[in-house]
């Protein structure tokens, strides 16, 4: 899911009314580390992207996480390892900024692969790598309040404090991403079809919205908390996927019926997702859709004030939040 700063600060423009491709596939990661076989997720401080990617190398994959000035120079390796990225980013709250993210089993950095997964800091520029806890599985997450980091490791939501210490548990409770809401934290169960609510200092696991159909992606909208239901993928129950809403009032609003989402970003008026190959602006107000732009194998997606980005199977490409599809 992308990382959004508040206010980010102004940055060249780099996005027209057609699609423009920022960086191509075979350059997403440095060079001799194999072809992309996975993008992850964006994120965006100031005037940069960041992203996650990993290369598929024989004798062994290379992930890296990576930034990229959105007035498009070449991408630049923020750190490296040996393994799966866990497919989350995020930005710690306070300054110094850090990038908050999480590394798979058999992952290791500076060529020591680790049978652990990992939950890792790093600052924008590169320097000050700091791991602060192993993890069984691969990790989703993490966030952070400011105090404390939170992540799921497989059927536990546990914390670590963000200056490094001792893990507590949080929930006994599985679940795909997380976020902060007050001094909750929200989860996507996405096998048993609901969104869940536990408090960042643990306590009772809480339902919040029942009856989904595969809820992923949990995040922040305004005020409000968003996810994506997948819906049936094969299309053989006729039953779609959708973008979710919930109010700080507990009122729970279908934005919008997608067909295969995958994912999605909000820019306080409107929300703009990726769903069968095409990148669609929905209407925050009515849920009424603008089809963007059509491409294969779209994923994660991420707004700043004037561009929306995306990744497609032909790399990173941005497009003006004000575009319209052409003929």
């Amino acid at each position: 899911m992308p990382a959004q700063d508040a206010e980010p600060a102004e940055a060249a423009v780099n996005c027209g009314s057609t699609p423009t491709l920022l960086v191509s596939s075979d350059n997403l990661l440095p060079a001799n580390s194999g072809p992309v076989g996975v993008t992850g997720w964006f994120g965006i401080h100031e005037t940069m992207l960041f992203y996650e990617a990993l290369g598929l190398r024989p004798g062994g994959n290379i992930g890296a996480i990576m930034s990229l000035p959105r007035a498009a120079e070449a991408p630049t390796p923020i750190t490296g390892f040996f393994g799966q990225p866990s497919g989350s980013l995020s930005f710690t709250p306070n300054a110094p900024t850090k990038i908050l993210f999480g590394v798979g089993p058999n992952a290791g950095f500076g060529g020591d692969a680790q049978r652990f997964g990992q939950i890792a800091t790093v600052a924008l520029d590169g320097t000050s790598l700091s791991i602060l806890a192993s993890t069984n599985g691969l990790p989703a997450g993490p966030i952070s309040d400011g105090k404390s980091v939170f992540y799921i490791d497989g059927a536990r939501v546990q914390s670590v404090p963000l200056a490094g210490g001792s893990i507590d548990l949080v929930a006994d409770q599985a679940g795909m991403s997380l976020a902060l809401w007050g001094e909750n934290l929200i989860l996507d169960d996405f096998g048993g079809n609901q969104i869940l609510r536990v408090p960042t200092a643990g306590g009772a696991v809480e339902a919040l919205a029942d009856n989904q159909m595969g809820p992923q992606l949990v995040q922040n909208c305004g005020a409000d908390i968003c996810w994506m239901n997948i819906g049936d993928p094969s299309g053989m129950s006729g039953i779609l996927g959708s973008l979710m809403r919930l109010s700080t009032s507990g009122s729970l609003t279908k934005i919008a019926p997608l067909a295969n989402p995958h994912g999605f970003a909000y820019d306080g008026v409107n929300f703009f997702a990726t769903a069968t190959n095409s990148l669609l602006r929905i209407k925050s107000a009515d849920g009424s859709i603008t089809p963007l732009a059509n491409m294969s194998a779209m994923g994660d997606v991420a707004v700043d004030e004037s561009c929306v980005y995306w990744f497609s199977v032909g790399g990173i490409y941005s497009l003006s939040k004000s575009a319209a599809l052409g003929p």
